[in-house]
């Protein structure tokens, strides 16, 4: 009588833990807001920097054009790395993994990580991944990230700025990083390091544990190790994963010279660098400490203040944010998806290949 009584009682154990992580990210979002409501009256507050958003009224086509073309551009990006991590598992459409990338763009607005939960749903339930895959695969993604942003931010607080030593940490690392996460995950992946897993779990004593040794969860979980082993999925990942940040950087100089700044390259790698990351980590939502997070950086570089150049980003990405997460959704018929029968999950994915052979 005990197990049962110990099992009713575990879920009313675990719902307030998930009330309190809904309302810590709540109030994540209304902070980030307040930060974003602060950002825009500094802007608007300060001469210099109200007369360098108006000419956002009077900015060239061209440069206009170049800041939804490289929004764009990075969505498109963000959705090739996404299908080129997964390859080795899965082969998925281009087109639908950038329409993915679309919506989940517009969503990255909303707090409790409501982009992240449409990638779930809308993988699991319409292509029939399994969840723990998309969570291997999800991990992956976050992998590449930091390959992509952890040297621009160590040369930042190592080197100075600009400097050739700088550049070379900046750019020589992101393949230094991705090689190093190949060779562990290839290391992990091989034949040997699967039997050692196994064989720990079985020897553990636990029931469970014993049963997850063979079981289909294990086997999805281990697809995100096989992800990055691939060395064609791990580099064509890190190379969109790059030219997506290379792309925040170009919208940056672009912005810049809208509002009639003088920013250079390192600068705006770092700020591009610093959007990426906050986006990613931000639980309530991007709105507001990415914006911080750009303008703190690029003032840690430059001196002045250039709140304005991030805010015209921000205007920019908004903007093809909505139409891009418009288009996805209507493309991938979100509303079959919620309210449609959910695709059976694929089969168990089978275990890695052995690497060492």
């Amino acid at each position: 009588m005990s197990a049962p009584t110990h099992a009713r009682a575990s879920p009313s154990r675990r719902a307030p833990r998930s009330a309190w992580r809904l309302a810590l990210q709540g109030l994540g979002f209304l902070a980030g807001a307040g930060v974003l409501a602060w950002c825009v009256h500094r802007a608007l507050g300060d001469p210099a920097q109200r007369a360098q958003l108006s000419r956002l009224l009077d900015a060239p086509w061209w440069a206009v054009a170049g800041m939804l073309g490289l929004s764009l551009g990075a969505i498109a990006c963000d959705g090739l790395m996404f299908r080129a991590v997964l390859s080795p598992v899965r082969r998925l459409p281009r087109l639908d993994l950038a329409a993915v990338g679309g919506v989940c763009s517009a969503l990255a607005y909303l707090p409790f990580k409501m982009s992240l939960l449409f990638r779930f749903v809308h993988h699991h339930r319409r292509d029939g991944v399994p969840i723990l895959t998309i969570g291997a695969w999800v991990a992956a993604t976050g992998a590449l990230l930091l390959a992509s942003v952890v040297p621009v931010v160590t040369a930042t607080l190592t080197l100075d700025p600009g400097s050739r030593a700088w550049w070379w940490v900046a750019i020589a690392g992101v393949p230094a990083l991705g090689l190093i996460g190949h060779l562990l995950s290839r290391a992990l992946a091989s034949d040997a390091a699967w039997r050692t897993i196994v064989g720990v779990l079985e020897r553990t004593g636990i029931g469970l544990l014993r049963r997850a040794a063979h079981g289909r969860a294990l086997r999805n979980l281990h697809g995100g190790v096989r992800m990055l082993a691939d060395p064609l999925a791990i580099t064509t990942g890190l190379v969109f994963r790059s030219a997506v940040v290379a792309a925040q950087a170009a919208r940056f100089m672009l912005a810049a010279r809208i509002a009639g700044v003088e920013v250079s390259w390192d600068q705006a790698l770092v700020a591009g660098a610093a959007y990426n990351l906050v986006q990613a980590v931000s639980p309530g939502g991007v709105a507001g400490f990415r914006e911080a997070g750009a303008a703190g950086a690029m003032k840690l570089l430059h001196g002045p203040d250039l709140l304005s150049t991030v805010l015209v980003v921000t205007i920019a990405e908004a903007v093809t944010n909505l139409l891009a997460g418009t288009a996805g959704a209507v493309y991938l018929r979100v509303d079959r998806l919620l309210l449609g029968p959910a695709r059976a999950p694929e089969a168990p994915v089978a275990p890695p290949v052995p690497v060492d052979q």
